[in-house]
């Protein structure tokens, strides 16, 4: 039986698969953020003797009809420069069948891996046009493309945080730290000097816990192989 590696960016996306007892959680790596962050990991989990690799965490929406916390499996990995990168077949179809019962909030669609944060809502509209995807994010495409160079199944999932008609100011994201773990107190030191924007970083912080909530329901439902046979 294959042995699932998880490939996150974030902390608090590795920490939503603690709904499992701690000894049967699948083997994770917390990348921190990037396509080259993503690579390292996946391949550490390969040395480590995985044999099936998954990208779980969060990302921004890129189809305007998703709401906050709606999951997409990966059809396929998509770049705007035309790549396109594939998913397992068997795997995903196997968890699309053990996901049936979490209804529309999961669908099946193409993800665009960016080696940048998408954070306007126009960047985010271009994107959608030139890779048909409706969620982006940037760890992904590393994950495949150690997948393909080992010969090894592949799959992701991705939990819309910020939707396709929200932006992102840049100042927030410096809330994040290179490592994947969270910084609140820049956030709260940009917040003094921009005691405006107070609604935009509570709706993002509102629709981050949204999406952290919708990967913890796929990750019960699921169980730690994620579908994987």
């Amino acid at each position: 039986m294959a042995r699932l590696g998880v490939i996150t960016g974030l902390v608090s996306e590795r920490d939503c698969l603690a709904v499992f007892p701690a000894a049967a959680r699948p083997s994770t790596h917390c990348a921190g953020i990037g396509t080259a962050a993503a690579r390292k990991a996946s391949r550490a989990l390969i040395a480590e003797g995985c044999t099936a690799l998954l990208s779980l965490g969060m990302g921004g929406g890129l189809d305007p009809n998703l709401n906050a916390g709606a999951i997409v499996i990966a059809e396929r990995i998509v770049t705007a420069d035309g790549r396109s990168l594939a998913t397992e077949n068997a795997w995903r179809k196997s968890l699309v069948e053990v996901l049936a019962g979490a209804g529309d909030m999961v669908s099946v669609a193409p993800i665009a891996g960016s080696e940048s944060v998408v954070t306007s809502v126009e960047a985010k509209q271009n994107l959608r046009r030139l890779t048909g995807a409706a969620i982006v994010d940037m760890e992904s495409v590393g994950v495949a493309e150690v997948a393909a160079e080992a010969g090894l199944p592949f799959l992701a999932l991705r939990a819309v945080a910020d939707t396709a008609g929200r932006s992102v100011p840049a100042w927030v994201l410096r809330g994040v730290g290179a490592d994947g773990g969270l910084r609140p107190w820049v956030v709260a030191a940009g917040l003094l000097v921009r005691p405006w924007a107070w609604p935009i970083v509570a709706g993002l912080g509102w629709d981050s816990r949204r999406a952290r909530a919708g990967l913890r329901r796929v990750a019960m439902l699921s169980g730690p192989g994620f579908g994987l046979r």
